[in-house]
């Protein structure tokens, strides 16, 4: 079972990669009309009387977008790590948080490489934080399987 998990989380971590990475070479004409067709859909249901501002609204779009990709990654790559059979006893954590760093370190350097794109050390941050909040509910959601684990198996004795 292990082995399976290590390989769907293993190849969820590196789709949601290509992914991430994908979107950032994308010029920012084509990025923007990504984003602008999803502002269509989502903006009336979150914002049904069109009190918020269209280029505000598009601006924490993009940002949740970012945030939720690395939420994914986070979660997928935190499964990934502790689905491994580890020789020694290495700290999972730190590589939760260091990978996800040097992904969105990576991803804002490709953004360079892309038409009318920049690099900005704040989506870095953003995007870590998304990996931690990814980590944190992967921890969380194990804990209270394994507790349910627990007491299922105690009352089938």
């Amino acid at each position: 079972m292990k082995r399976t998990h290590s390989v769907i989380f293993g190849v969820l971590s590196l789709l949601l990669i290509c992914f991430i990475w994908g979107q950032s070479m994308l010029p920012k004409s084509l990025s923007a009309v990504e984003s602008s067709f999803l502002m269509r859909i989502i903006k009336p249901l979150l914002d049904p009387s069109a009190r918020i501002d269209d280029a505000l609204f598009h601006h924490c779009l993009r940002k949740a977008a970012h945030f939720s990709e690395y939420a994914a990654l986070g979660f997928c790559f935190s499964g990934f790590l502790w689905s491994l059979q580890w020789k020694k006893r290495i700290s999972r954590v730190p590589a939760a948080i260091l990978a996800p760093l040097v992904i969105a370190s990576i991803d804002e350097c490709i953004q360079l490489f892309s038409a009318g794109r920049g690099a900005q050390i704040r989506d870095v941050l953003l995007d870590t934080f998304g990996a931690l909040f990814g980590l944190a509910v992967y921890l969380i959601l194990r804990q209270i399987i394994n507790a349910w684990k627990e007491k299922n198996s105690r009352g089938s004795v």
